[in-house]
């Protein structure tokens, strides 16, 4: 896989995924974008596959679900499966009619600022108990902007990743979900057809996203 490449949603400048987080302190700047309202600036990736990436920018008040919503509506609802966040010793889940309360565990609905409190810099996520996906977080910036935005800001995200086929060298199209663990999971268009033990139609299609090829996650 060559280097990992992505695109500033702020101004449209494509660059390199460890050079954006300069770019964008240049380009925040740039715009005038300091202000009264206090945001927290995220780097995201994928803790096995970190070719997937997204710089955003949150709002201090914002909750830990409004950024649960925003990372399965960007990257990963397929089931509505349970999902957690991991801080310090402390894991925030979505609370349930039937949950029980553990000493470690803490309800979802609360500010990110105060999960975070001032020193904390890394935590994860994970969705899908099952088949999971876990993400990585880093604090890149505590800043101001102008009010009125959105809890949840888009700053900068991958580009599409070219997978190659597992039998040939052309650019894959869709993944076995159930083979996704072994060398045989990607196909292009011509070798497309079942392999294995596997189904016909179990093909899912290659999308940009961490959650691809998992539990037939459609993009």
């Amino acid at each position: 896989m060559k280097r990992s490449t992505g695109n500033c949603y702020l101004c449209g400048t494509k660059t390199s995924k460890t050079t954006m987080l300069r770019h964008l302190a240049t380009c925040l700047a740039r715009e005038g974008r300091q202000g009264s309202e206090e945001v927290i600036r995220l780097r995201i990736d994928s803790a096995g596959l970190p070719e997937f990436w997204l710089d955003v920018e949150v709002k201090t008040d914002a909750l830990l679900t409004t950024l649960d919503s925003f990372l399965r509506r960007t990257w990963l609802e397929c089931c509505g499966h349970l999902s957690a966040f991991t801080i310090g010793k402390l894991r925030y889940v979505i609370a349930r009619d039937d949950w029980e309360v553990d000493p470690n565990e803490r309800a979802m609905k609360v500010r990110i600022d105060k999960a975070l409190g001032p020193r904390v810099e890394r935590f994860t996520y994970e969705y899908d108990y099952g088949s999971t996906t876990e993400l990585r977080f880093q604090v890149t910036a505590r800043a101001t902007r102008r009010a009125g935005r959105e809890p949840v800001t888009l700053l900068a995200r991958n580009d599409e990743p070219v997978w190659r086929c597992s039998t040939c060298d052309a650019p894959a199209v869709s993944v076995c979900p159930t083979c996704v663990w072994n060398r045989q999971w990607l196909a292009c268009a011509e070798h497309e057809e079942p392999h294995g033990d596997c189904e016909d139609d179990v093909w899912s299609p290659v999308v940009n996203s961490p959650r691809m090829g998992v539990c037939g996650y459609p993009g």
